[in-house]
């Protein structure tokens, strides 16, 4: 089956929907799919290489401004792309075209192609003309939890019977180190425990009742991987002397950082509705796969995936809660260990293969 996934992302990039994109790309053709990524012009260097990928597939770039600045940048440049791609797929033939809500733009067009077209949503959609004009001959969509099925399936009546739940996957392989090697190899020989949390600096994540809960903490390191010092300063946050803000590091470099945890946590807010009700945190699976302790923002989208009987919650916004849950990971060793055990076989069944056949699945089904 030849597929041909759009997606108007910069290629490669350390962000989470483009590792999303690279592992589902990989899985797909494991799967025994044909598949070329279609990305705009502004992405540069290997993919395979950024990412680790072992399976090969065709990355197509198309040309697009390069510059998304500012919010009129990008979205003009979304309106470049969302044209250029459609060219493309009318020259070239394919069973069908998957792509990825990354912009409100892009898509416009894709049901002018008169072939099956796929959408992946991780959020819930309006009411709106184009979104209309998109559902209405739409082959199939997939989510990443029930919540935005439910929702899309109120809004849009006609997407029933259309809609298949899958949340993001993780990779099993990546978790190759044992702590104390993990630690060695990335410098890291303060004698505390390790609190550590992958991921990018934006606002809807929640992050800063971590950074509170580490002041009640001073005997944990904590450790943010993916946010800076400038991040926090930005969102005038002060940094305690437990904490570390180690910047973004490359992709290969996550599971290490992971690796050498000792608590692995997740965060939320109940100010931002996609954080609190919709998201799908991929970090979320890749703790699981790294046998770690986890603590986890208590919030139904994180609920959705996980349990007490597999992680460890905190309330949402509460730093004593957090703070609370760090403790119970460190006195509670053996409650720790069987949900480490517990969670592990769960993202047994959520790897990138799993998710990849049951989609392609899918795909065979609509069309």
């Amino acid at each position: 089956m030849k597929i041909f996934y759009v997606a108007n992302v910069r290629f490669p990039t350390e962000r989470a929907h483009g590792i999303q994109i690279a592992k589902m790309c990989e899985a797909l053709v494991r799967a025994g799919a044909d598949v070329t990524l279609i990305v705009p012009t502004r992405g540069s260097g290997d993919p395979f290489k950024y990412y680790g990928l072992t399976e090969q597939f065709e990355v197509k770039r198309v040309w697009s401004p390069r510059s998304v600045a500012t919010t009129f940048d990008f979205l003009f440049s979304s309106f470049v792309f969302g044209i250029m791609s459609f060219l493309f797929l009318l020259r070239h033939k394919s069973d069908c075209v998957y792509s990825m809500d990354l912009d409100p733009i892009s898509y416009t067009l894709l049901p002018l192609l008169r072939r099956p077209y796929f959408f992946e949503l991780h959020g819930p959609k309006r009411k709106t003309v184009p979104n209309r004009i998109l559902f209405r001959y739409i082959a199939g969509i997939i989510t990443i939890g029930e919540r935005v099925k439910s929702e899309l399936e109120k809004n849009f009546p006609r997407l029933r019977e259309k809609i298949i739940v899958k949340p993001n996957g993780t990779d099993l392989t990546a978790h190759n180190h044992v702590k104390d090697d993990a630690r060695a190899l990335l410098g890291i020989t303060v004698e505390k425990p390790l609190a550590v949390y992958t991921g990018s600096p934006l606002g809807w994540k929640g992050f800063e009742v971590a950074v509170e809960a580490a002041t009640r903490l001073p005997d944990v390191a904590f450790y943010f991987v993916g946010i800076s010092a400038d991040d926090f300063a930005k969102r005038g946050v002060e940094i305690p002397e437990n904490v570390s803000a180690i910047g973004r590091v490359a992709f290969r470099y996550t599971a290490l950082w992971q690796d050498a945890a000792d608590i692995l946590f997740v965060t939320g807010t109940q100010a931002n509705e996609y954080s609190y009700k919709h998201t799908s945190p991929m970090k979320l699976f890749e703790y699981m796969a790294a046998r770690r302790p986890i603590l986890a923002c208590g919030t139904p989208a994180i609920r959705q995936y996980i349990d007490e009987g597999q992680a460890f919650f905190y309330e949402p916004d509460d730093a004593e809660s957090f703070a609370s849950g760090i403790r119970d990971i460190l006195s509670d060793h053996a409650s720790a260990e069987a949900r480490v055990k517990n969670a592990f076989r769960k993202a047994e069944k959520l790897s990138w293969d799993n998710r990849a056949a049951e989609v392609l699945a899918f795909i065979k089904k609509q069309i």
